[in-house]
């Protein structure tokens, strides 16, 4: 699916000598530019060098050749159907609007500027090596005319991602090498011969993701990784030669999971993920340069839920990435804990709140409990503990398995120290489903310290030991 692009010593070399030639440019503040750049101005024919229909230079030194250029259909009465190689090379240029007359842009033409972004009108048919590299530019529209893309033609500069016409049938090496949040100021600090500096500037780069039009990828496109040895060797000092300078990857996908409750409330910031144990684009995160790694739009993927404390964590699922985008929320319900009953040896479960911790829950002895008088106890008493914030108040919930109308149960607390019953006015009880069964639920408000607090002290710890009676008619009974 993906390969390890090797860049020829030819094309190593020029294009060391092509980033090298601009270093002195950098010197000149960097203009802060909109995301958008404001409207191209016309400028005066005087300011182009113009023969055969080509646009060979312009004359950035005449006050009155401004850097918002419109360049215009026509000079002197002749259509304008080529940029040449060059022509606009180091202009310090902050917008530039490409006629529609325009066919083909040659080599560098508009290398080295100040460009923060690029339309190509659906004229153009062919754009040459390096003609936007060592810009700003952090979105390009390449119409459904252009037929090929020259090596690095969009070599250090923003881009993110960028769609690939229809029209394409040749993409050049390198062509969106070197992109990062510096944009052109990265190439200076990668060749600065400084380590330190060089491995900060590899740790902003990424790799940009290029979509087709037909996610099967009809034009044979492949991923590109372009290693440090097209700067001749190990320029960041490391050992090795193996460190990335980016590329591209074709027709990535990537997921967003969300982490909520059952009432839609977040439980742990959302996560993204791009790959195999991958959670974004840059090559710093990417340590084996494997651009296989990355989920592509058309795979199926398993996407194991966080363990979160508190909670029972949800199913794995397994998702189909149809899009660029794919988004799953995992929906979590509070942590229970169980144990059997003494009587029938049915299951007891309690739920507590995702936000306390070291919950446990068990049966009183039966053994240790007095009579209740005028109620009895189907299933025993529940002692139960769990540890909050102090002074909290928390909604527990049991599950009995029990026969019946919810009204004919009435929750009642237990008090271990004086040995006494008391009824818990707050408690709700009702007849519902769960884990596919007719369970009788008890849920009631508690606070640390407290008179439901077995300690009635506010120390972070509550102990209640409760359960659910009957009212008897005779001799009282416990049920025990």
């Amino acid at each position: 699916m993906s390969s390890l692009f090797t860049v020829s010593n030819k094309l190593q070399l020029k294009r060391l000598s092509i980033l090298l030639a601009p270093i002195a440019l950098f010197t000149i503040a960097l203009v802060t530019l909109s995301p958008h750049p404001a409207q191209a101005a016309t400028v005066p024919e005087v300011c182009f060098t113009f023969s055969s229909n080509t646009i060979t230079d312009y004359d950035i030194g005449n006050p009155d050749c401004v850097a918002d250029v419109d360049i215009p259909n026509t000079i002197a009465g002749n259509a304008v159907t080529s940029i040449g190689g060059g022509a606009f090379y180091g202009k310090n240029l902050t917008s530039v609007a490409i006629p529609t007359s325009v066919i083909t842009i040659d080599n560098s033409a508009f290398f080295s500027n100040q460009l923060s972004n690029v339309t190509i009108p659906n004229s153009v048919i062919s754009i040459g090596e390096d003609v936007f590299a060592n810009n700003y530019i952090t979105s390009v529209t390449i119409p459904n005319s252009v037929a090929s893309i020259g090596g690095a033609a969009f070599a250090g500069n923003i881009l993110t991602e960028v769609m690939l016409p229809d029209s394409l049938v040749s993409l050049g090496s390198a062509a969106f090498v070197g992109q990062s949040i510096l944009g052109r100021d990265s190439y200076p600090e990668i060749l600065s011969g400084d380590p330190i500096r060089v491995q900060a500037a590899l740790d902003t780069g990424w790799y940009t993701k290029l979509y087709t039009s037909n996610p099967s990828n009809p034009g044979g496109f492949t991923d590109e990784v372009i290693p440090e040895t097209i700067f001749g060797g190990d320029i960041n000092s490391d050992g090795d030669t193996t460190d990335s300078l980016g590329g591209h990857v074709i027709n990535p996908a990537h997921v967003t999971i969300s982490h909520q409750d059952a009432q839609g409330n977040t439980l742990e910031p959302d996560s993204t993920i791009t790959g195999d144990g991958l959670s974004d684009y840059l090559v710093k995160n990417n340590p084996s340069n494997d651009p296989g790694l990355y989920y592509r739009i058309n795979d199926s993927i398993a996407i194991d839920p966080l363990d979160i404390p508190g909670y029972a964590s949800p199913d794995s699922v397994v998702l189909d990435l149809t899009t660029t985008e794919t988004t799953h929320t995992f929906v979590y319900t509070p942590a229970s804990l169980t144990y059997p009953d003494p009587i029938t040896s049915s299951t007891v479960t309690l739920e507590l709140p995702g936000d306390v911790t070291n919950g446990t829950v068990s049966a009183i002895s039966p053994s240790s409990i007095p009579k209740d008088t005028f109620f009895s106890y189907p299933l025993g008493l529940t002692s139960f503990q769990f540890d909050t914030t102090i002074g909290a108040t928390k909604t527990v919930t049991l599950y009995y398995d029990l026969p019946g109308d919810p009204s004919s149960y009435t929750a009642r607390k237990y008090n271990t120290n004086t040995k006494t019953f008391s009824t818990i006015t707050n408690a709700t009880i009702t007849r519902v489903t769960y884990n596919n069964k007719s369970m009788i639920r008890l849920t009631y408000d508690i606070t640390d310290g407290g008179p439901l607090d077995q300690d009635n002290t506010a120390n972070g710890t509550i102990v209640d030991p409760v359960g659910l009676a009957q009212a008897t008619v005779g001799v009282p009974d416990t049920g025990l």
